[in-house]
């Protein structure tokens, strides 16, 4: 093997990823791609620059095409400042050596600019991949901030002003550019903030569901139905072994296990308790499609705080965020009916909730 042949093999090696990058950036198309790399085959062994000295006869032969089209491409090339051409003046190419086999003239098209700009293309490529990536997560936020704002806004009603921003906003984010989704994911911010800062002021606490069963308390109440209201005032009941598991769910892993924007809403009133979990979790029954016979054979299965994390448990895994649960209402009640059986374990499915990623909002 010639001792310019590594040489040769690496300058060659060089090329071809010069030019991917330089398609990657330009887009160019897979025409000027497949000339390319047939110019960087016909380099000659020992060129002092890489010139290729394919004939268009064989440029047309190897690619399929007609000389005007490979013509048009060369010029591309050149236009593009990657080739110059160093054809002769009839457009004839040729390598000319001596009695040694060196070469002392050739003729053709010269790929030197692509090969002193490689480094150049391959900066600007990976640029381009990590402004891909960026864009790539911005529209995954926007697309989640956005998410949370429906949800809300399907809740419950907003003030004109931040509803006309919220139509403001772009429906098609697929095409935008890095510095347009960078400006629209703080316009989204701004737009959160400003609605938690109107939550905020306009409610001091949950709504007021109209229904006085929900009490302060630092564990949630047991499984079994509650006893008769005139049996309460004998002595103390004998009450059967808890059996829905919940008896082992305390306030902070109920919580815990809560989608973001569940502990998000009972932030706006303060530290958290059962009687805040209880209320959001009435709140937000009707918009999850649970109907109040639903909610309430969970209240008397397992009490108030159970109902609540029962509700709470089946709007975490709901079909719309990405769980199993496809009929919230339908989940709510079974799970009721097994607790009032004696046959469900509702800690374990607040136990796995917590193993899980957290719920997005």
């Amino acid at each position: 093997m010639n001792q310019n042949e590594p040489d040769r093999q690496d300058q060659r090696k060089i090329l071809y990823r010069a030019f991917k990058d330089a398609t990657y950036v330009l887009k160019l198309k897979p025409g000027l791609k497949t000339l390319v790399d047939t110019l960087i085959d016909h380099i000659p062994n020992g060129a002092p620059s890489p010139v290729s000295s394919a004939s268009m006869q064989l440029l047309c032969d190897k690619l399929g095409c007609e000389d005007r089209t490979i013509r048009y491409r060369i010029a591309k090339l050149v236009d593009l400042g990657l080739a110059t051409n160093r054809c002769l003046a009839n457009g004839r190419r040729h390598v000319q050596r001596d009695k040694t086999g060196a070469i002392v003239h050739i003729a053709g098209i010269d790929l030197s600019p692509l090969l002193d700009s490689a480094e150049g293309w391959a900066e600007r490529a990976a640029e381009k991949k990590n402004t891909y990536t960026r864009c790539a997560q911005l529209r995954f936020l926007i697309s989640e901030k956005r998410g949370n704002l429906t949800r809300t806004f399907r809740r419950e009603g907003i003030p004109a002003d931040l509803k006309a921003q919220w139509s403001d906003l772009p429906k098609d984010i697929a095409k935008l550019g890095l510095a347009t989704l960078e400006a629209l994911v703080e316009k989204v911010d701004r737009l959160i903030s400003a609605m938690m800062a109107d939550r905020k002021n306009s409610a001091g606490q949950p709504e007021n569901c109209g229904r006085a069963y929900i009490t302060e308390q630092e564990q949630s109440e047991i499984c079994n139905p509650a006893m008769p209201a005139e049996k309460k005032v004998q002595k103390e009941p004998v009450r059967q072994k808890p059996t829905c598991g919940l008896e082992h769910v305390s306030l902070r892993q109920a919580v815990m296990a809560a989608p973001d924007d569940w502990r998000i809403e009972m932030e706006q009133y303060g530290h958290p308790s059962w009687h805040i979990l209880a209320g959001i979790a009435y709140q937000r029954a009707e918009a999850l499609g649970i109907s109040p016979s639903a909610w309430s054979v969970a209240q008397n299965a397992v009490g108030t705080n159970g109902a609540a994390i029962i509700v709470m448990m089946a709007d975490a895994k709901s079909h719309e965020r990405g769980g199993p649960v496809r009929s919230v209402g339908g989940w709510v009640r079974r799970m009721a009916e097994r607790a009032e059986k004696g046959t469900a374990n509702l800690h374990r499915t607040l136990f796995g909730l917590l193993q899980e990623e957290p719920v997005p909002c």
